[in-house]
C-alpha cells in the first residue's frame, strides 16, 4: 500500500486573500473519468495491434488505471476462452512491468481460440480500494498454431 508523507511549514491566509475569497467562483463541469480501461494491446513478438497474441511472449497493454495492486484473489490478468469458456490467469512472476498506464504481460500457453482479455485490480490513483474493479478490452485477441 502507498502512503504520503508531507511536510509543509505552516501558513495563513492574510487579509487580501479572505476578502478576494468571497469573489471566488466554483463551477462542476462534469464528474472525473474513474474507470479503468483497456486503450491497446500490443503482441511484442509479431508487432500486431488489437488482435493476435502470442503464447509464451509478451504483450504491452496500454491503458488507464491498469496498475495491479491489492490482496483480492481475483487481482490479475485474465484470457478468457470464448470457445472453451476457460478463464486463464497470467502468472504472477509473468508480469514484467506493472504500471498505471503500462501492462507488459508474457502470454500464457494458450489453445487456438479467441480470448477476451479481462484486468482486475484494487488501484487508484496510489490507493487501494477494498473491492477490486475488471477492464475487458473491446476487441477479441486470437491466438493461432502452426
Amino acid at each position: 500500500m502507498f502512503t504520503k508523507e508531507f511536510n509543509s511549514p505552516g501558513f495563513n491566509q492574510g487579509e487580501s486573500l479572505r476578502r478576494k475569497l468571497s469573489e471566488v467562483e466554483v463551477e462542476i463541469v462534469g464528474l472525473a473519468d474513474s474507470n479503468i480501461c483497456i486503450e491497446q494491446v500490443t503482441d511484442l513478438k509479431s508487432g500486431s495491434i488489437d488482435e493476435w497474441i502470442t503464447p509464451r511472449y509478451n504483450i504491452r497493454i496500454h491503458g488507464k488505471k491498469l496498475k495491479l495492486a491489492g490482496d483480492h484473489p481475483e487481482v490479475g490478468v485474465y484470457f478468457f476462452n470464448r470457445e472453451t469458456g476457460l478463464r486463464i490467469k497470467a502468472e504472477h512472476i509473468d508480469i514484467i512491468t506493472n504500471y498505471p498506464s503500462e501492462l507488459v504481460v508474457m502470454v500464457p500457453a494458450l489453445e487456438t481460440g479467441s480470448y477476451e482479455l479481462q484486468i482486475t485490480t484494487q488501484y487508484v490513483k496510489g490507493k487501494i480500494l477494498k473491492m477490486p474493479r475488471t477492464a475487458i478490452f473491446k476487441h477479441d485477441l486470437h491466438v493461432k498454431h502452426g
